[in-house]
């Protein structure tokens, strides 16, 4: 057990040392907003859905993320439409 555990935790360690890099996606490309609320944070990543090197199936590369933590006057909002609005507004172009 403790090997396996040593393994997992090396392997988590190399993942989180490693910079997500953003990708650019293509005209027309459908990308997926995913949205984590909390009831101090706000959260949102914009995916696209593409083969890597290697990979036989598609895998999701992040695209843009926002996140913020909400203020005493924010926290009264409806998070998630808040999020919907972050979003739309940070996003525009």
């Amino acid at each position: 057990m403790d090997n396996d555990a040593s393994k997992a935790f090396k392997q988590l360690k190399e993942f989180l040392t490693k910079p997500h890099v953003l990708t650019v996606p293509d005209d027309g490309e459908t990308l997926l907003l995913y949205i984590a609320v909390t009831i101090r944070v706000v959260s949102m990543v914009l995916v696209i859905k593409c083969y890597a090197l290697g990979q036989v199936y598609k895998v999701q590369r992040p695209v843009n993320f926002i996140s913020e933590v909400l203020g005493y006057s924010k926290v009264r909002y409806p998070q998630v439409l808040y999020a919907i609005l972050i979003t739309s507004r940070k996003l525009r172009h």
